[in-house]
This record gives C-alpha cells, structure tokens and sequence, in this order.
C-alpha cells in the first residue's frame, strides 16, 4: 500500500509543476501582449464576436499542434544525448545553472514592472521579432479563409515566439528528458493544454464583451505578480532537476 500511495505523490508532484509552467508560459507577458494586439487587430477589422471566437479556437489549436511537435523533436533529441552519462551530468547542472539565472532575471524584471518600467525587462521578445509577428497578424486578419489563415498565423506566432518562451519550454524538455518517455510524453501534453488555457480564456472574455484594453489594464497591473511567479517556477524546477 505505501508504495502505491508513494508513487501516486510522486505522478502528482511530476503534473503538477509541468502544468504550472505550463500556464505560466501561457501568461508570459511575450505570448500575452501578442495576444492582446490579435485582439485590437481583429477589431480594427471589424471582425465580429462569433468570429473572433473561431479564430480563437482555430489559432489556439495551431498553437498547441506546433508547441507540442517542436517540444516533441527537442525531448527526443534531448533524451538521446542524455543516454551518455556525461551528457546526462552536463545537461543537469547546465540547466540548474540555466535556471538560477532566469529566476534571478525574473526577479529583476518583477522590480522593473513593479516600477513602471516593464519595457526595461531582460526576459522578453527581440524588437525585431515583435515586428514580425505583427506584420503577421495585419496581413492576415482581414483574410476571407477564416480556418486557414487562423492555423497559419498560430503557426507563425508559435515559431516567432519561441525565442521568448522557449526560456520556459527548454528547461521544462531537458527536466522531461530526465523521466519515463511514456510519462514524459503525457506530461508533454499536459504542459502544452496548461499553455494554451490562457488563450482560450482570452477569447472567451472577448466574445463576452471584455475588451483588449481592459485585458491589457489587467495584465499590467499584475505583470510584477507574473514575474515573481516564474522566479519561484524556475526555482523549484531547479530543485527538481537536483532531486531527480
């Protein structure tokens, strides 16, 4: 009965933290502010609310197929260098050390919010890759193949964003790479569902009337609280990573 009740803890202890990156990745102020512009795109094209929540629903799959087979090639490659022991060993510490790092950036970026100085913020997107995505999303916005141009720009989004919440993504694929392939392929999943609740929720609260401003407003006045949570994620994945 103990080891049952033991490994039970322990499946719990694995989703859990998975699944909270993975809405916290969902929250990253990267994927977050691309999302609120989508959302000001659409309505400066007079998209109305039925639409925008097929868009939404649309562009939310596009994301979570291609998160999920990006993140699927990385823990495959990822697992495969793990099997020499000395990778394996390099690859932990690396990452511990990896992870150090982004809590204190975290915390820095959280002091920078909490002042009104978010644009200051090391942990974010390039201004060349921000100009991508939104050239991405005007020219596609106003496009008659509603379905199509939903996926592509999911896709494109998903791509032009990694360089940002692969600072999430990463450490969570090496921490899988590290378990069962079984497990570690569910668990996969589960980060990349966790990932894409945000988006979902957003949409919904467009189609009942919620504005992007107000969104935005929101978000902001929460973006220290945000940082400060993914300072404490980067920790306890640490702690993982050691204990694992």
């Amino acid at each position: 009965l103990l080891p049952a009740v033991a490994k039970e803890r322990g499946a719990v202890l694995a989703v859990l933290p998975v699944l909270a990156g993975g809405l916290l990745d969902g929250i990253n102020p990267c994927a977050f502010t691309t999302l609120i512009f989508l959302l000001s795109a659409l309505a400066l094209a007079g998209r109305g609310r039925r639409e925008v929540l097929a868009i939404g629903g649309f562009f939310s799959l596009a994301v979570f197929m291609t998160y999920f087979a990006v993140g699927l090639g990385l823990f495959t490659a990822l697992r495969a260098a793990s099997a020499f022991s000395f990778v394996s060993r390099l690859v932990r510490w690396a990452l511990v050390g990896v992870l150090v790092v982004f809590a204190a950036l975290s915390v820095r970026d959280a002091v920078l919010a909490h002042r009104g100085r978010a644009a200051e913020m090391a942990l974010q997107l390039p201004t060349f890759l921000k100009r991508r995505i939104h050239e991405s999303i005007r020219g596609r916005v106003r496009s008659t193949t509603l379905v199509a141009s939903s996926l592509v720009l999911g896709f494109l989004v998903s791509v032009f964003e990694f360089a940002c919440t692969g600072q999430v993504y990463l450490p969570t694929l090496a921490y899988l790479s590290r378990i069962g392939q079984t497990r570690a392929v569910l668990l996969l999943a589960v980060y990349n569902l966790g990932f894409i609740v945000p988006l979902l929720a957003v949409f919904a609260a467009s189609y009942a009337g919620v504005t992007s401003r107000r969104i935005t407003i929101l978000f902001q006045r929460h973006l220290a609280a945000v940082k400060v949570a993914f300072a404490l994620f980067f920790l306890a994945l640490a702690a993982l990573t050691l204990a694992t």
